[in-house]
């Protein structure tokens, strides 16, 4: 299960890329995929994954950031802030650090964050470095794909929208053969994913020493020592 510090930061993620890129806040999750993958600008496939995922109050969630963006509504605020607690802390570090202050004007909006999980501001830091790494790769697969025959590049493009609809429960055909390659590669994904939480458990663990290099190290071989 994710802890709720890394569960923020993907929130976050998401609503950044949504207003980064308007044109994926429509409904239709099949539509919105179509769009991320034929789009000129490659995203990394935790970004697919996130835009593949996202609900309707994600949605919502992602336009309000792009609203106070340019100024803090207060009656916005005041209605958003029932919300789970989780998801506006999410938005407040959506937001930029220009605009974060005024935000917590509102007193709901102040609580949430001031009572977020200790250290989620780290844990966003830390996502953004490897969503900034998923970008290059991204990049790298686009000139890659350029080179490569057509129908190569097709069929893994075809792999990936595959996935991805099944992943946001959407309807597609595939054949025998394109099943046994997604359900080989969803469960090297989910055993990827069990790895990830292993090192940020030993990191977590570390309490104020987490910031410490060797320390760090000895927490990363602590979660290898665990991986399956």
């Amino acid at each position: 299960m994710m802890d709720r510090g890394t569960n923020i930061a993907f929130k976050a993620r998401l609503y950044m890329l949504l207003g980064k890129y308007p044109e994926y806040l429509i409904a239709d999750p099949a539509e919105r995929i179509d769009r991320a993958l034929d789009a000129p600008i490659a995203l990394g496939s935790l970004d697919l994954t996130l835009l593949a995922g996202a609900t309707e109050i994600d949605r919502v969630c992602a336009h309000t950031v792009m609203v106070l963006r340019g100024e803090a509504c207060k009656p916005l605020l005041d209605a958003l802030g029932v919300m789970d607690p989780d998801r506006i802390v999410a938005m407040y570090y959506a937001l930029p650090d220009y605009r974060r202050e005024s935000v917590k004007n509102d007193v709901a909006w102040a609580f949430h964050v001031g009572n977020a999980p200790e250290g989620v501001g780290d844990v966003i830091d830390q996502a953004r470095g490897w969503l900034e790494e998923q970008d290059r790769m991204a990049a790298d697969r686009a000139r890659l794909d350029a080179t490569v025959p057509p129908a190569v590049s097709a069929r893994l493009k075809r792999a990936e929208r595959v996935m991805l609809y099944r992943q946001a429960g959407v309807a597609i055909d595939v054949t025998p053969e394109e099943l046994v390659e997604i359900e080989a590669s969803e469960r090297i994904g989910t055993r990827v994913l069990a790895n990830v939480g292993l090192v940020r458990e030993e990191i977590e663990a570390l309490g104020e020493d987490r910031h410490d290099p060797e320390a760090q190290e000895k927490a990363i071989r602590r979660a290898m020592s665990r991986m399956s």
